[in-house]
């Protein structure tokens, strides 16, 4: 059987690839964290680091264990202070979770109407792709997700937020700057930063689609995974990038947010089980009036 040690050390290993590192990083020896690799590696049938002279590196079965190990031990860290909590007898929670670009401007405003309208309750906010959140509603880990999804969803119930207006991320210095709206195809030719496909293949994909239908050709795609480092590319000139209006970051010298004149097709949602708690009707209502409120700030003028 596995065991959550077993795993926490092969993550370990895996993000280090390097024996010493990770056994200094686990304060454990290196033949032990080598009998724990061999012992995995019996487990699966199947060889998960490639080792060599000059660099380690994870093969597919690999990156699929250190994957799913990530997912399963953030689980048990979870169930852990759940279930200390309860027996605690600590007050009643909601839990959240969301979409990565949902975090910046959506979720703070939402929750602190959350947290006035019910100060009692305990409220933890998960980061997660959409087909995770999915995941862990359904399994009862979470109350509400906020997803990216125009798939339907069954056995959810769904309130579709916003068609998020789109903005051209540009660097401060970048010609088209200082212009209170640009098109697509004006970006063409240009280096596009983007996240990974992994991430949420059906957005990637919305967008690659819009370019190729306003008639705008990157010269390269740069993937970054993660909102900030797509934002540091741009701010470092390395690229463009088009974004939800959730990205914008008006207090940012650096870089400016112009809009594209485009919104997105697949919607941002809410996705709960049920809908008669009280505490539920009031995050959905207070993520509706943030979303119309995100959206309209996209007056002329409000690009920079």
């Amino acid at each position: 059987m596995l065991s959550l040690r077993d795993l926490q050390q092969y993550v370990v290993l895996a993000e280090e690839l390097n024996f010493r590192l990770a056994a200094d990083r686990l304060h454990i020896s290196q033949p032990t964290l080598t009998q724990t690799l061999q012992r995995l590696e019996r487990h699966f049938g199947a060889t998960l680091i490639e080792r060599s002279t000059r660099k380690s590196h994870l093969t597919e079965a690999g990156r699929t264990l250190y994957e799913g190990a990530e997912l399963l031990l953030g689980d048990a860290k979870r169930l852990d202070a759940e279930v200390r909590s309860v027996g605690a007898g600590m007050r009643r929670e909601l839990r959240v979770g969301a979409v990565n670009p949902a975090m910046g401007s959506l979720m703070p405003q939402v929750l602190q109407a959350v947290h006035r309208s019910f100060p009692d309750v305990r409220i933890s906010l998960q980061p997660m792709a959409s087909f995770a959140l999915m995941r862990a509603l359904r399994d009862g880990r979470l109350d509400i997700a906020v997803v990216r999804t125009s798939d339907s969803v069954p056995g959810f119930v769904a309130t579709e937020l916003m068609n998020d207006a789109l903005l051209a991320v540009l660097p401060s210095a970048h010609p088209l700057a200082t212009r209170e709206q640009i098109s697509v195809a004006e970006l063409s030719g240009e280096p596009f930063i983007m996240a990974p496909r992994s991430r949420n293949p059906a957005f990637h994909d919305e967008l690659v689609s819009l370019y190729h239908r306003r008639g705008c050709s990157p010269s390269q795609f740069i993937e970054s995974n993660g909102l900030h480092s797509q934002l540091a590319l741009v701010g470092a000139e390395v690229g463009v990038a088009v974004q939800s209006v959730l990205y914008r970051d008006p207090g940012r010298e650096d870089i400016v947010f112009v809009p594209v004149g485009e919104n997105l097709e697949i919607p941002l949602q809410v996705l709960t089980q049920e809908t008669d708690s009280d505490l539920i009707k009031c995050f959905i209502a207070a993520a509706q009036v943030r979303a119309t409120e995100i959206n309209s700030l996209l007056s002329p003028g409000s690009g920079a």
